[in-house]
């Protein structure tokens, strides 16, 4: 809808573009898990797949943050790239999913192989971040 409809999205305030901004980053890369989530295990309870939604989402937000300053070059809007201090409020996104899929999913290595995961993702985006802070490249451009 935001490629469609850029103008819309330019109307509004600037606290209401990151909060819609913000909602599409959720549900762009939780809804993909949970299908794909679904696919496999069809009888996964529902709060369970809430958590899914959660950590899909996590994944979304770490990876725009990784292209942060490359979205920005190329004009894509993202909610981390309309942020003022995107390092911090992903920082606070991190910690309130993690805290969130720590309590919620039951103990098992399934659950660690998943916040492992994550918590990679999250420190190679945040060196990401980094590299591409004033270079003048594409979002490839930094990988471990």
């Amino acid at each position: 809808g935001l490629r469609l409809d850029p103008a819309h999205l330019a109307a509004l305030p600037p606290p209401r573009q990151r909060a819609l901004l913000k909602r599409y980053a959720r549900d762009r890369g939780g809804h993909c898990i949970v299908v794909l989530t679904a696919f496999l295990v069809p009888s996964l309870p529902l709060p369970t797949l809430a958590l899914v939604l959660s950590a899909g989402a996590l994944f979304m937000f770490i990876d725009d943050h990784g292209d942060c300053f490359t979205d920005r070059r190329d004009g894509r809007l993202t909610y981390m790239n309309q942020v003022q201090r995107p390092e911090q409020v992903l920082h606070r996104i991190v910690f309130a999913h993690f805290a969130r899929l720590v309590t919620g999913l039951p103990a098992n290595e399934g659950r660690d192989l998943l916040l492992g995961f994550l918590l990679r993702y999250y420190l190679t985006r945040l060196d990401k971040h980094r590299l591409q802070r004033g270079k003048a490249g594409s979002a490839w451009d930094a990988f471990e």
